[in-house]
């Protein structure tokens, strides 16, 4: 009974081993590849004579880019799902969407609202980066989905308030055209949902459009 126990001792320590062996090399292989692709960015920079802080937050960018999902785009991963997976995937910020008050739940149709999810694109803005410049005529939604960003306007030297995940801009200037009335700047990686005005009017004019439950108020 001791030798099965001593050799059943070894063959675990053998697997840990081998394991944790397995877990090291898998990693390593991922920061080769990040290092690999830092270098060619960093060349491809410094080949173009970009200026030293735009390159610094370009590299910021990339690198958060590769931390935050190993360097795989969006674009990427999406187009190669079936339509109907992609579908659900954006149906997960629906309720997201739904705060806002022009797509709340009980003004419109769950199938405005999927075509709405699906027409979000994500951004992410690198801290000091600005999301919102004020006085600027920029048809779009954002919705904070992760970060913080702060809230400026013209002649007051700090912060009047801050954008937290969940929170929204723009849904007034989206719908009526209106210049953008605050600034409004990232302090940290900021990852956002955008829906842009072109992507609001595909929306808006799909030929589905006879069926969504729209209300006569805020349509």
């Amino acid at each position: 009974l001791a030798c099965a126990f001593m050799i059943f001792g070894v063959f675990a320590y053998a697997m840990t081993i081998a394991n944790m062996t397995s877990v090291l090399a898998n990693l390593d292989v991922v920061n080769m590849q990040f290092r690999h692709e830092m270098d060619t960015i960093s060349r491809w920079l410094s080949l173009r004579s970009v200026p030293t802080k735009l390159r610094q937050r370009l590299t910021s960018y990339f690198s958060y880019l590769s931390r935050s999902q190993h360097g795989m785009l969006d674009e990427i991963l999406l187009g190669e799902l079936p339509p109907r997976l992609s579908i659900e995937l954006a149906e997960r910020h629906i309720d997201m969407l739904a705060k806002i008050p022009f797509f709340n739940k009980e003004r419109r149709s769950e199938d405005f609202l999927s075509m709405a999810a699906t027409s979000l694109t994500r951004r992410i803005f690198t801290p000091g980066s600005y999301i919102h410049y004020q006085g600027e005529m920029q048809r779009e939604l954002v919705i904070i989905k992760s970060g913080k960003a702060d809230i400026h306007v013209t002649g007051v030297p700090e912060a009047v308030g801050s954008l937290l995940p969940g929170d929204f801009i723009g849904d007034y200037q989206l719908i009526f055209g209106t210049a953008n009335q605050v600034g409004v700047q990232a302090t940290d990686f900021t990852e956002t949902l955008v829906l842009t005005f072109d992507a609001f009017k595909q929306v808006m004019n799909h030929p589905q459009n006879e069926h969504f439950s729209f209300s006569s108020s805020g349509s």
